[in-house]
């Protein structure tokens, strides 16, 4: 398991929380998916919060289609199907 410094920790953990406020609270999928590109990318070697930025943005992008296609897709859905609904199933299709 690779360990980063507490910088690091915090800069991952800003970029998380910054990209996921534009997603409902209740979309671990997303954050979980979107976590796991910024380890990623960190233990690749990138520190910086705009190159963890980056790579969680398209994270979002190349998986879920975009934030606003999320967004619309849990609007119109019940809350029982929130909590079981799986946002890369939406993968890479716009929601009208």
């Amino acid at each position: 398991m690779k360990h980063f410094c507490s910088d690091t920790v915090n800069i991952m953990r800003a970029v998380l929380d910054d990209v996921c406020s534009h997603l409902p609270r209740n979309s671990t999928s997303a954050r979980t998916f979107i976590a796991s590109r910024i380890l990623e990318c960190a233990s690749k070697g990138e520190r910086t919060y705009d190159g963890l930025l980056r790579a969680a943005r398209l994270a979002v992008i190349e998986q879920f289609g975009t934030v606003e296609a999320i967004r619309k897709r849990l609007e119109v859905m019940g809350a029982n199907e929130q909590e079981r609904f799986d946002v890369r199933a939406l993968g890479n299709t716009e929601i009208a």
